[in-house]
């Protein structure tokens, strides 16, 4: 197959192609042949010509970059692409795409409903790039972004947005890493932002850094994100880094996130908050009791407080929680056991006495996402762990990208916006 070449097999191919079209255009025609026969075999040289320098799409594109504007009015041949011939569309682009290339989209909003079936990245540039449906389209009926089983994909400083209509993203086995990105407007029966369902034995891995996950519903669980029960040699794994999951919902449980067993969710430095579900965990819901298929969760310099439900507002592990330090927790009681207020730099509340982690609102603080600012009088501040703040890939910087300052004051805050010590 074309797209498992090497770049320099497909370049040895093209040239190959070039020398033979070139020898094919500039081949004498016979003169005893009328015109009408001249123009025939110059019609078909030219047709040979242009395949032999199209070829196929996944001959061209594999490592490269395909670019798609809001100033392209179609798409382009797949050959005939180029930064200054882009395509309008990302499922033109995709069409054409081999493992290893980049979609590099620019600003303005582009359709979803498409489907990633290479290992590719989405490479956006900010706030600005926006990928949503047609608001006139049935209510639940698109997937903005589907990704393949198999596929090591990267969506990067974009928008994925649902209009509160349509399901967000869906990922199976392989990898998905969400960076600096916003996540929202998604609705589904399971993970209105985020759904990682692998296929039947395999595994499916989901990385979430500097991005912002807000105002997504789901009607049964996982409000922001839904990771499905794990074959039983392996586990589904959900990392939460530098983030952001704020006013998402359930109608059931688990208003932002939801770990099916054999899953593993790990959280960093991050902000979950001000997410609700209609009956236990408004934050996070990690299924099992303490057995070999009980998923496991760690949380270290996170804010996981303000949520709210019928029961256990902001956490459900019943199988325990591995304290990596430093947290911030609105109510644990024995639905989420291994927190422990006062123990390894936790601040934790109660159920009858829920720890306000005093924050601002969803608002641009700075950066290409948006984050909850820490107010006057957070107990996140100065809470976090230094060496974790300045351990990859939080590497020194908050959310935003802006420096938490850990090695100078020998602190940091703790969840995902910092304010450097100022």
């Amino acid at each position: 197959m074309h797209s498992a070449l090497s770049h320099e097999a497909q370049k040895a191919i093209l040239d190959d192609r070039l020398r033979r079209a070139s020898r094919l255009a500039t081949a004498p025609v016979p003169h005893r042949r009328g015109p009408r026969t001249r123009r025939a075999v110059v019609a078909v040289v030219l047709a040979l010509v242009t395949w032999m320098l199209i070829g196929t799409p996944s001959a061209l594109a594999a490592g490269k970059t395909l670019y798609v504007s809001s100033s392209a009015s179609a798409d382009p041949a797949c050959g005939l692409a180029s930064q200054s011939n882009p395509f309008a569309t990302v499922a033109g682009a995709l069409a054409c795409a081999a493992n290893g290339s980049t979609i590099s989209i620019g600003a303005g909003s582009f359709a979803g409903g498409f489907t990633i079936t290479h290992s590719v990245v989405l490479q956006g540039v900010g706030a600005g790039t926006v990928i949503k449906s047609d608001p006139s389209v049935q209510l639940e009926s698109v997937t903005e972004v589907s990704v393949a089983d198999g596929r090591n994909v990267t969506l990067k400083s974009l928008t994925v947005d649902g209009g509160g209509r349509q399901h967000d993203v869906v990922a199976g086995s392989g990898s998905l890493m969400v960076v600096n990105s916003t996540i929202s407007g998604g609705v589904a029966n399971y993970g209105g932002a985020i759904n990682v369902s692998p296929a039947a034995g395999t595994t499916g891995q989901l990385t979430v850094l500097r991005s912002t996950i807000a105002n997504n519903l789901a009607f049964t669980s996982g409000g922001a994100i839904y990771l499905a029960d794990g074959p039983a040699t392996a586990r589904n794994s959900v990392s939460v880094i530098d983030s952001t999951i704020t006013a998402n919902q359930s109608g059931s449980v688990a208003g932002a996130i939801k770990i099916g067993l054999m899953g593993s969710l790990t959280v960093r430095d991050s902000t979950v908050a001000d997410n609700q579900a209609s009956h236990d965990s408004g934050g996070l819901l990690a299924d099992g009791t303490g057995g070999t298929g009980s998923a496991s969760v760690s949380l270290t310099n996170t804010i996981l407080a303000a949520n709210t439900a019928a029961g256990a507002p902001d956490c459900v592990a019943p199988q325990g929680v591995t304290d990596g330090g430093h947290n911030v927790i609105g109510a644990v009681d024995g639905s989420c056991p291994g927190i422990t207020n006062g123990v390894h730099g936790d601040q934790a509340g109660t159920p009858d006495s829920p720890l306000d982690p005093v924050l601002g609102s969803l608002a641009s603080n700075g950066g290409t996402t948006q984050t909850l600012a820490l107010r006057v009088g957070s107990p996140a501040i100065g809470a976090g762990d230094p060496a974790d703040c300045q351990a990859t890939p939080v590497s020194g910087t908050d959310q935003r990208n802006q420096k938490r300052n850990a090695a100078t004051r020998l602190a940091c805050d703790t969840g995902a916006y910092d304010t450097s010590g100022r």
